[in-house]
């Protein structure tokens, strides 16, 4: 995926909240072993609190029957 404007090379861009996130489908991780490469970027794991984020993350994702349960960080500096 292509980066936005603001995010760093590696993370995608949600135009609507100006928060960027990075996807990893590369590598199966813990919660524990994601959370720490997370944090190492200067970030944290994603933990979903609106509709919005979800229905975001699905899109990026490509959620919807294919059953891949990505990692994802969102960037500190990205959170309103």
């Amino acid at each position: 995926m292509v980066a936005g404007n603001d995010c760093e090379t590696f993370w995608d861009k949600d135009q609507l909240t100006d928060s960027c996130y990075q996807f990893n489908f590369q590598s199966t991780l813990s919660w524990r072993e994601a959370w720490a490469s997370c944090e190492q970027q200067g970030a944290d794991l994603l933990s979903i609190t609106e509709i919005h984020e979800q229905t975001y993350i699905n899109g990026e994702a490509g959620v919807g029957g294919s059953g891949q349960d990505p990692k994802t960080c969102p960037h500190l500096e990205g959170w309103p």
